[in-house]
């Protein structure tokens, strides 16, 4: 989900290049949108990320067509064929050849076309700047050569390596290709990352099998160790478990992995597989021995972390397996963890009544209170289910008592939870156009900003709510009005992506060129 929250100076053109939304740019660009305006970070359109580097070649073609130089740099001197060669797009290139860049010019950072194309690794972009008479022996700017930029070994200025990299854009061609040529398919990049969890993490189980085919001994430090953190903290099982990739799984597994093993962040393959709500990787988990009474690193339970990942099988398995859900120092449903919750608090916010039930069942008490203080029929009406906050008065609880966070059950229902919004705002977001509705006719301000920064109005347009977007500007609500992070309804409308209110927005008048501070006119 979008935040709502953008770059500082950002333009709603340059928003919807960067997300790749040529619907959107087209609508822009017929309200007036000036193809070649920097916005208040100096990015054009053409070099924003937008339309050459995040390979959006229809964007690029549309750009062009509407009069976008090519050769202009932005102001932090960017360059949209360098950009191009980066983003590893070659038809982009091969357009912006054809449409006469240069393709010796240096960017902002020194980098020439050529080592750029080098350090993305991609054969049929060097192929064309060679072709097009670029020196393969002309150093850039920052001393870096096509061969020392190609050296598949060598990170780069952001810590990225070859092979990571390749791991990351499930290339496999370039992978196979980087290891034939002596790469290390152990080192870690500048940022920590391996290239076996890079690969867990995009999952692609060919990559993970080569890896390991290439390192015979899968638990020694010259081979692919797949119990091996990464530095971002993740092992390649936990990365797995986290993208739900059961091949890899048990490729893993069967490779010699703990399952039992904590990440650098403490958490273990169960409890990630739990919140992630994969009964397939669970069930895999537990057939190899994992324990189902471990809480990990962070004090979390699998059936907490079941319970917060919402997968009633799983909760169910759980038990089935030896949980006890009245022992406190073990897998137990009274036992609040490092996060906060216990696990008929994170049912009951998650909205899941059959979790709910079967926790009641098992003995669960409904009035005890999280270690938030949060109880469970807080929980239940910040998660707006009716028929959890029925089930929970049915079996005692006190709609009227205050929880330990001094927030009673009205409240709580009232601004979903979250003290730093306001009632309008939350359901804004949620989508409840009855209770917009109710809040406006007993006079509340929708013009009021809450403490993440948002208006009503902004707080709809990120959650793509139509029909609350309509109501709110049928009720006089200012188009063009900035919220507190300085954005206007049209920008984060732009960053989510919905035309249908793009085009409204645009109908009623939206600026379409106004920047927000930081880089306002």
């Amino acid at each position: 989900m979008f935040t709502g929250l953008m770059v500082k100076g950002s333009t709603p053109l340059t928003v919807a290049c960067e997300e790749g939304n040529d619907t959107i740019v087209q609508l822009l660009i017929d309200k007036g949108c000036d193809v070649n305006r920097a916005d208040g970070m100096g990015s054009t359109p053409l070099t924003a990320a937008s339309a050459c580097k995040g390979g959006h070649d229809k964007i690029v073609q549309l750009l062009i067509n509407k009069g976008c130089d090519v050769t202009q740099a932005d102001s932090r001197g960017g360059t949209p064929l360098t950009a191009a060669c980066e983003g590893g797009n070659d038809k982009i290139v091969q357009l912006l050849i054809d449409k006469g860049c240069d393709v010796t010019q240096t960017n902002g950072m020194l980098k020439t076309p050529l080592t750029a194309a080098c350090k993305g690794g991609i054969y049929k972009i060097v192929q064309l700047l060679i072709n097009k008479g670029c020196d393969v022996n002309l150093a850039d700017g920052m001393g870096s050569t096509p061969l020392t930029a190609a050296y598949v070994n060598q990170a780069d200025g952001m810590g990225s390596t070859p092979l990571t990299a390749a791991c990351e854009k499930d290339n496999d061609r370039i992978v196979q290709l980087l290891i034939d040529k002596g790469c290390d398919i152990n080192r870690a990049d500048g940022k920590g990352s391996t290239p076996s969890t890079a690969a867990c993490e995009k999952g692609n189980d060919r990559i993970v099998q080569l890896l390991i085919d290439k390192g015979f001994d899968v638990n020694r430090s010259d081979g692919c160790d797949v119990n091996r953190a990464d530095g971002m903290g993740s092992t390649p099982l936990t990365a797995a478990c986290e993208e739900g990739n059961d091949r890899i799984v048990k490729l893993l597994i069967d490779k010699g992995c703990d399952v039992n093993r904590a990440d650098g962040k403490g958490s273990t393959p169960l409890t990630v597989a739990c919140e992630e709500g994969n009964d397939t990787i669970v069930q895999l988990l537990i057939d190899k021995g994992c324990d189902v009474t471990q809480a990990d690193g962070m004090g979390s339970t699998p059936l907490t972390a079941a319970c917060r990942g919402g997968n009633d099988k799983i909760v169910q398995l759980l038990i089935d397996k030896g949980c006890d859900v009245t022992q406190a120092d073990r897998c137990n449903v009274t036992q609040a963890i490092e996060t906060n919750d216990t696990p008929l608090t994170a049912a009951c916010l998650r909205g899941n009544e059959k979790i709910v039930q079967l926790l009641i069942d098992k003995g669960c008490d409904v009035t005890q209170a999280d270690g938030m203080g949060q109880t469970p029929m807080t929980a239940a009406c910040r998660g707006g289910n009716e028929k959890i906050v029925q089930l929970l008065i049915d079996k005692g609880c006190d709609v009227t008592q205050a929880d330990g966070a001094e927030c009673t059950p009205m409240t709580a229902a009232c601004r979903g939870g979250n003290e730093k919004t306001t009632p309008i705002t939350a359901a804004c977001r949620e989508g409840n156009a009855k209770v917009v509705q109710l809040l406006i006719d007993k006079g509340c301000d929708f013009y009021q900003i809450d403490n993440m920064g948002h208006t009503p109005l902004t707080a709809a347009c990120v959650e793509s709510r139509n029909n609350l977007v309509q109501l709110l500007i049928q009720t006089e609500c200012d188009t063009n009005q900035v919220n507190g992070n300085g954005d206007t309804p049209l920008k984060v409308t732009c960053r989510g992506g919905n035309e249908n209110i793009v085009q409204f927005l645009l109908d009623k008048g939206c600026d379409v060129e106004e920047k927000h501070f930081n880089g306002c006119l």
